[in-house]
């Protein structure tokens, strides 16, 4: 980033913050939000460590974990910040987390910005992998999102599989819904601000020597995986 672009971004930075700050005295001070939000959709700190909850959903309920702090990757290992947590463990915890983590991205990416180093970006990724096979664990929006690749050698990967945080927090919902009301749902479900699309998986058979391919439906997927047919 030049002088011009690192300028730019301190500028909308501090729009940012305002917006924050403003947003964050209404989930803290607003009454009527208050009302709405406080133990609805109670998820206890061991509930959500056994459920496998991850990110705001986990840290709302008073989980002290971050991959970016205890598993550092990147240069997260060389910025100080904090991981924000949340003894409440319902929505109203989980929106003190989201607006308490922002206003931590602001300070992250100020840090970065004032100890950015000169010259040309350190790495320069292959266009062609190694055979082998790796696992990473990273920081999303929404918690820790883990890939796995596999790889021939080839430009291509033979093998990627995603657990995105969502998946991850769909587990914690079924406690979330115990013995609430109906009108509930849309806000305990919007808590853990859910990406379906991160969760849900699709099969695309290309048909070998044309161009036209077909959805595979989840039967077919399960008869082929039990047969071991290759797609």
């Amino acid at each position: 980033m030049d002088a011009e672009e690192i300028e730019q971004t301190r500028k909308g930075l501090q729009q940012l913050a305002e917006r924050t700050h403003y947003y964050g005295n209404v989930v803290a001070n607003e009454t009527t939000f208050i009302a709405r939000v406080a133990n609805v959709g109670v998820l206890p700190k061991e509930v959500a460590y056994s459920s496998g909850a991850v990110g705001p959903t986990a840290r709302g309920s008073g989980l002290d974990y971050d991959v970016r702090k205890h598993l550092p990757y990147a240069a997260y290992g060389e910025i100080p910040f904090d991981v924000i947590t949340s003894p409440r463990g319902d929505v109203l915890g989980r929106a003190l987390v989201r607006v308490g983590e922002l206003l931590e991205s602001v300070k992250i990416i100020r840090y970065c910005l004032d100890h950015l180093p000169d010259g040309p970006i350190a790495v320069k990724a292959p266009r062609k992998v190694p055979v082998g096979e790796a696992v990473s664990r990273y920081e999303a929006p929404r918690g820790e999102c883990i890939h796995y690749v596999r790889s021939n050698g080839s430009d291509k990967p033979a093998r990627v599989k995603v657990r995105a945080p969502t998946m991850a927090n769909l587990a914690s919902i079924r406690h979330c819904l115990l013995n609430q009301q109906v009108a509930d749902i849309p806000i305990i479900l919007a808590a853990i601000d859910p990406c379906f699309s991160c969760t849900d998986r699709t099969v695309m058979l290309v048909k070998g020597g044309s161009r036209s391919a077909e959805v595979m439906g989840w039967e077919e997927l399960r008869q082929r995986s039990i047969a071991r047919k290759p797609l």
